[in-house]
């Protein structure tokens, strides 16, 4: 059905559709308002058909966006498929890293307990070092001792033999003396004998002579008695200076003894420290070689973890990353929701267009044949009013 009506006259107006009295004013009237209304019709029909003709450019311009939203949606979907294989790499590398770390972690605390140990095992050789150490002080506190004690027993040696020396010089003087004495005795003997025979001659010099030879056997007396004297002295200091140097001797051949014991013990007591030290030494060099092994695997595994937390940065970088591509990738999802439903949108207004469009073809036919049907009402009534005007002329004439 058309949704524009016909004109059409009133019956009570036109009695006959063949021939209206188009002399009738009301007859007149209804024609000019079915014209009035067929060309308003008209009119109206022709502006709808104006407002018709951007449809196709609209309907290019929303097939060409549906395109280029068809293409970026497609882009889209490539990036999210490469972004899950670029997340699903991430999530594998997090999850070797993970164990990675978890096993570096265990073989941290593995050195970490060894190093404990190593250092256990230093304490006790540097406890041990100490002790012996300790011993070597007390063996050497006890060599300064005995050194201590024969050198004082050297020194009383010393000063007994230089003692028993001076009496045996001042023994050596007075037995030169008596010697010089009796030296002298016999030259004055000599000497006397030759007085005598000078007596006869001089007897003042024989008195003097008696005098001084008198006084010579007083002197050789009395030098006689000193020597007697001092070699009783001397006598009694040699046995004294003998028992002394046999004590001595005693004393400095127990010293020996004891030295030689305390040189022996000394020795062992050197040779066990060396051998503690050699054992010390041996053990403080494989400690310290263990203690750089462990310290270079400290460092090998710092490094390590070092590494392992630069590659978790880098992960958490790239995780972060991945976190933004995700927040892009769900924005990309939304944009492509979005145009999803603006495609949606368009095509339902597409469709809605076309619809309209086919309504609007199908009125604009029936207006098409309305105006047809209109033009030959219009033809029929110019024919019929010419030919009404023709009878009422030849009416005319007639009368």
């Amino acid at each position: 059905s058309s949704s524009f009506p016909s004109p059409s006259l009133p019956p009570s107006t036109i009695p006959n559709n063949n021939n209206p009295d188009w002399s009738d004013a009301d007859a007149q009237e209804h024609l000019f308002r079915s014209f009035a209304d067929v060309k308003n019709q008209i009119s109206r029909m022709h502006h709808e058909l104006l407002s018709l003709r951007p449809l196709p450019a609209q309907f290019e311009d929303t097939r060409h966006r549906l395109v280029a939203t068809t293409q970026q949606l497609q882009t889209a979907q490539e990036k999210l498929k490469e972004t899950t294989s670029k997340l699903d790499a991430l999530t594998v590398l997090h999850v070797e890293e993970s164990s990675e770390r978890q096993n570096q972690a265990a073989k941290a605390a593995a050195l970490e307990g060894q190093n404990r140990i190593l250092i256990d095992d230093l304490a006790e050789a540097k406890r041990a070092l100490v002790a012996a150490r300790e011993e070597v002080a007390a063996a050497a506190k006890s060599r300064d001792m005995w050194k201590s004690t024969a050198a004082q027993q050297e020194g009383q040696l010393k000063d007994i033999f230089r003692d028993s020396e001076a009496r045996a010089t001042e023994v050596y003087r007075l037995q030169q003396e008596s010697q010089l004495a009796a030296v002298e005795s016999s030259n004055l003997g000599s000497k006397v004998g030759l007085l005598a025979a000078q007596l006869k001659d001089k007897d003042t010099q024989v008195d003097a002579l008696r005098s001084r030879l008198t006084s010579t056997e007083r002197a050789l007396q009395e030098a006689s008695g000193k020597v007697g004297e001092l070699t009783s002295r001397l006598v009694l200091s040699e046995s004294e200076a003998k028992l002394q140097i046999e004590e001595m001797a005693a004393q400095v051949a127990a010293a020996a003894d004891n030295e030689k014991a305390a040189k022996v013990a000394m020795k062992d007591a050197c040779e066990r420290l060396e051998r503690k030290l050699k054992e010390v030494t041996d053990l403080n060099a494989r400690l310290h070689a263990e203690a750089e092994a462990a310290r270079s695997e400290r460092l090998d595994l710092q490094r390590r973890c070092d590494e392992a937390s630069r590659q978790v940065a880098e992960f958490r970088a790239r995780s972060m990353d991945a976190e933004h591509t995700q927040r892009q990738l769900a924005r990309v999802v939304e944009d492509r929701d979005r145009m999803q439903e603006q495609l949606l949108q368009q095509r339902h207004l597409a469709a809605t267009a076309v619809d309209e469009s086919k309504t609007l073809r199908k009125q604009m036919d029936l207006a098409s044949e309305q105006l047809q049907r209109l033009s030959d009402d219009k033809v029929k009534l110019v024919a019929q009013a010419e030919a009404s005007r023709l009878d009422s002329l030849m009416a005319g004439m007639g009368g």
